[in-house]
């Protein structure tokens, strides 16, 4: 039954369900006076989506429309009937008259004023409470007994964030999701509605769609179509689309194109898509300062990424050795082949035995302040790392090893025997200490960094300290925009050391990966225990078929050895994606094995996690306070007992164990109610996801698809350290390999801002 009622809550009952967001309170239907009306009390159960940036509290008035239903539970052994609204529209509104007192007494946001000092407030002032908070009358306030100004200015900043409620709802309404709506207030405060009075495309550096901000801003606000701030506004889109493809910074005309895109997606608009008038608003847009040319080229950048590509050119510009160093440098080239040649000779195991290339490699950037070490797989960048790092400990200066990835970060403690952390973090988590003395930060698979990663570090590191990137432009981009790695590797002044001998002899997936990286085929087998194979399956009727064909067929050979296999995809979703891989696998392996259920709240029963015994599992996040990162794999070792449901309207508490399970670091760490959220299964992972990281055995799928390059095909290969096999599209393959990657179709300005930078040399 369709219910439309004006509700006080009572209660909550539920706050965050099963840390998906919204909330279940019960309230009592009201009047617009307030008048409660007793005979109607409901559950509402509101999902995050219709609570805009409102957080539930008791006192507050909410406008309720959706579906009514009557609902039986058990409680202490009695059978409980109450009516349940499932909401289609809410909005919450400002209580008038004395029930203004129940909510100061109960909001989060009037902490510590109380019911005493929220009935002085109603006896002084009566109705006009609301305006004394709305005109901000601190003097007024105070002049109430027990309330000091520090509370006084506490309830109008409390009232402001209430009174917001309109524009929350109008934002909501427009489909402006949760997250943006909670940012912008946070920006704006209590400004926000007169911020998005003058400019509402200003919603689009919230990344709010423009689809909903143009919505806002020509029916409820009433802009024409040709308004400057509309026309900017789709620029300023066109240039935020670019960038979250990737490009920095895209040529005109391809701005043009995606202006043009733009615009014509609304109604009405056939006169501004001629060419002289895209181009005209794009003059305005550049005179506007919305955008910004790069001075002898047809490039443009938003404002935030030349800034940030700016910094970065500077942070390196500002490191580079000077021409009248050239001196000093051959001192400190031949001090730092005496320390090899030293290291070389007190070490006792054969991997230490520097090559030429390797020696000048570490002569290169030992005694600079940037540097790239840069080198496809197998030609002993981990070797040279580890000289490298004897000679810092020699002179004094700490290293700091740093990766993108938790995986990779793993991986580079484990092959160096030093700390290693994601750059994530290092930024968030560093130690003052550590950054005052003399150091160098490594960045291993320095390939993956974007230039929104780039810049918070060039912020974060002072100026003594040292930096070396290290990393393989064969392998995947930045999953982010920009190209940090590939464009410095460009830029002669800078120092860089390029490995290119393999010393891995013997091994075909290494003459095969080293093939792939130039764009060549290579010779590889057809069979199951060739150690690098491309096993072809003849075609049947439907595409559909043929994927379910190959995907039985990885089923296979990965349950020949579950232990030692990985499987690696492009893509998350479709037959021979992620999540599908993971299914199949996850009902091979696990048939008999048990769920792992918890309580679901609004439905008043166990719910399965997706999750079984014996899982190998992935963390998506960065968890430093349980010591697990974005990209860290375990294993689920055992279950708790199922609980049962909570008494007495409790919540089961976010730290209530629910399994455990062996992480890759050797850790046994217990999985909760709040770790959950983080937890993916990895019988399949993204090619992304495993950069950095390496398997005996790893099987790929291929199919055709945009994503599918050199550099992620060489990628995958190289994460083999015994077997590889790809199954699939072969001639898909083929094509990707002598294809130029997709990171030369990106446009950045990184290089044209370092080639701006005063003449240096490192000679």
């Amino acid at each position: 039954m369709n219910v439309e009622r004006l509700i006080r809550v009572l209660s909550i009952r539920s706050d965050n369900p099963l840390g998906k967001g919204g909330c279940i309170f019960y309230g009592i239907a009201i009047d617009q006076h307030g008048v409660a009306q007793a005979d109607q009390r409901f559950v509402v159960v509101a999902p995050f989506n219709l609570l805009a940036a409102v957080e539930v509290e008791v006192g507050q008035w909410w406008h309720v429309s959706g579906i009514s239903s009557t609902y039986s539970s058990l409680r202490n052994g009695y059978q409980i009937r109450e009516q349940q609204i499932a909401p289609m529209q809410m909005k919450m509104l400002l209580p008038n008259g004395q029930h203004i007192v129940t909510l100061l007494a109960s909001g989060k946001h009037f902490a510590g004023v109380g019911i005493s000092k929220a009935n002085r407030l109603w006896q002084r002032f009566g109705e006009s409470l609301q305006s004394v908070f709305e005109n901000g009358q601190i003097d007024l306030l105070s002049s109430v007994q027990g309330i000091s100004e520090e509370t006084a200015n506490q309830l109008v900043e409390g009232w402001k964030l209430y009174g917001q409620s309109s524009l929350l709802h109008l934002l909501r309404t427009f489909g402006i999701d949760h997250s943006t709506v909670q940012t912008v207030l946070e920006h704006f405060g209590d400004r926000a509605t007169d911020a998005l009075c003058e400019d509402p495309y200003r919603l689009l550096s919230f990344s709010a769609s423009w689809k909903c901000v143009d919505a806002i801003a020509l029916r409820h606000f009433k802009l024409q179509l040709d308004d400057p701030r509309r026309t900017n506004g789709a620029v300023e889109e066109a240039l935020y689309r670019l960038f979250a493809e990737g490009h920095s910074a895209p040529s005109k005309p391809t701005v043009l194109r995606r202006l043009n895109l733009i615009l014509s997606s609304s109604q009405a608009t056939p006169n501004l898509l001629s060419s002289a008038v895209l181009s005209r608003v794009l003059e305005r847009a550049m005179e506007h300062g919305t955008c910004l040319p790069i001075a002898g080229c047809d490039r443009l950048q938003q404002v935030g990424a030349w800034a940030m590509e700016k910094k970065v050119a500077d942070f390196f510009a500002d490191r580079l050795p000077s021409i009248s160093g050239g001196d000093q440098k051959q001192i400190a080239l031949s001090r730092t082949e005496q320390d090899c040649s030293h290291q070389a000779q007190e070490r006792p195991h054969p991997f230490v035995q520097l090559t030429d290339e390797q020696r000048s490699a570490i002569c290169t950037v030992a005694y600079e302040r940037v540097g790239l070490i840069s080198g496809g797989a197998g030609v002993g960048k981990t070797t040279v790392l580890k000289a490298l790092y004897e000679h810092f400990d020699s002179v004094g200066v700490a290293v700091i090893q740093v990766a993108i990835a938790g995986r990779a970060a793993q991986r580079m403690k484990e092959a160096t025997g030093r700390p290693a952390r994601t750059i994530a973090s290092f930024l968030h988590s560093r130690n003052q200490g550590e950054l005052d003395e003399p150091f160098v930060l490594v960045i291993d698979e320095a390939s993956m960094v974007d230039i929104l990663t780039m810049y918070r570090l060039c912020h974060a590191l002072p100026d003594h300290a040292k930096l070396l990137m290290v990393g393989d432009t064969g392998q995947l981009m930045p999953v982010g925009p920009g190209l940090v790695f590939h464009d410095l590797a460009q830029h002669a002044p800078i120092p860089h050391a390029r490995l290119t001998k393999v010393l891995r002899h013997g091994s075909d997936i290494a003459a095969a990966s080293a093939a792939i990286r130039v764009g060549k085929w290579p010779e590889i087998g057809t069979k199951e225990d060739d150690s690098i194979a491309f096993l072809n399956h003849s075609e049947i009727e439907t595409q559909s078929d043929h994927q379910l064909k190959i995907a039985n067929r990885i089923l296979r050979l990965y349950l020949k050895y579950p232990e030692s296999t990985q499987i690696l995809c492009a893509h998350k979703q479709g037959q021979l994606g992620v999540r599908a891989l993971n299914k199949l696998c996850q009902d091979a392996m696990g048939i008999v094995q048990p769920h792992l259920l918890i309580w679901n709240e609004e439905f008043q029963m166990m719910a399965d996690t997706g999750l079984r015994l014996g899982d190998p599992i992935v963390c998506t996040k960065n968890l430093r306070d349980l010591g697990l990162q974005n990209g860290s794999l375990g294993r689920i070792k055992d279950l708790e007992p199922p609980q049962s449901a909570p008494r007495n309207n409790e919540q089961f508490s976010d730290d209530a164990v629910l399994a455990w399970a062996e992480w890759d670091d050797g850790e046994r760490r217990p999985i909760t109610l709040a770790l959950l959220p983080h937890l993916e299964l990895a019988y399949a992972l993204t090619i992304h996801k495993a950069q950095g990281s390496e398997w005996p055995i790893v099987i790929v799928p291929i199919v055709r698809s945009r994503l599918l390059d050199r550099s992620l095909i060489y990628t995958a290969i190289t994460r083999a350290q015994q077997q590889v096999l790809l199954l699939g599209d072969e001639a898909a393959a083929r094509a990707a390999v002598a294809n130029d990657t997709r990171a030369s179709q990106r446009s950045t300005g990184l290089l044209h801002h370092l080639s701006e930078q005063p003449n240096q040399s490192l000679m």
